[in-house]
């Protein structure tokens, strides 16, 4: 299973969802601020400017609920 990083930020109902839908399928994952200087310029390197951004070890990344990624996770 590859460490993942999920970047998000409150008030966020996708963050919050991606996240929720992660901790369900038992899936570990690094939560780091995308609110932070640090964080948004992570985001902005990857291409980005809306959160959530989740970035898998192998360095694919996606932004958003994509579901068809998330269930991708799955099968890893």
């Amino acid at each position: 299973m590859p460490m993942i990083k999920v970047y998000s930020k409150k008030d966020c109902q996708q963050c919050r969802l991606v996240k929720r839908w992660l901790n369900e399928h038992e899936i570990p994952f690094e939560e780091v601020d995308g609110s932070t200087v640090q964080g948004r310029d992570a985001v902005i390197k990857l291409g980005y400017r809306t959160l959530p951004v989740v970035v898998l070890e192998n360095g694919n990344h996606f932004a958003g609920l994509d579901m068809k990624q998330l269930n991708a996770l799955i099968e890893q």
